[in-house]
């Protein structure tokens, strides 16, 4: 399997055993979207490139000590990125801290399949938890289309 292949917590776990070609993709993958962070928290391009290049640095060297990400590494990016330009002096004068990462993400995303996975995993749990005439319901109306009644009345065909 190629590395673009994997999962970014496959590609950690590549890299905690000093696969260098793993953070390559991890670096290919997230390079661009780690830049537009870079940039909008320093407003400076040069001094956005150097930043993403000491978070990768930093986050390889957590990886090989056994910390750093697990799963979410575009979220831990950001992190590094921000504290880093805090440690220099470089970050903006005013700093937005938010949780919503929409305005960086852009078509350079990559869909590793994650939050596809955890979702399913949860719809399937909750799915399986339910009463078996419950599940009968969603499974007759989702996946078979048939039609709901708001009368109540059942139609006898």
């Amino acid at each position: 399997m190629a590395a673009s292949d994997r999962s970014d917590h496959e590609l950690i776990e590549l890299v905690r055993v000093g696969d260098l070609t793993a953070l390559g993709a991890l670096f290919a993958r997230h390079h661009e979207a780690g830049l537009r962070v870079a940039r909008a928290v320093t407003g400076e391009t040069h001094r956005a490139e150097d930043l993403v290049s000491d978070a990768f640095e930093r986050i390889h060297a957590a990886i090989r000590r056994g910390g750093g990400p697990d799963e979410s590494f575009r979220a831990y990016l950001y992190t590094v990125i921000r504290r880093l330009a805090i440690e220099h002096g470089t970050a903006a004068s005013r700093l937005d801290d938010t949780d919503d990462f929409t305005p960086y993400e852009a078509l350079t995303a990559v869909d590793d399949g994650t939050e596809r996975s955890a979702e399913a995993t949860i719809v399937a749990s909750a799915f399986a938890a339910l009463p078996p005439r419950h599940q009968a319901v969603l499974w007759y109306v989702d996946v078979e289309g048939m039609p709901i009644d708001p009368s109540g009345a059942q139609s006898r065909d």
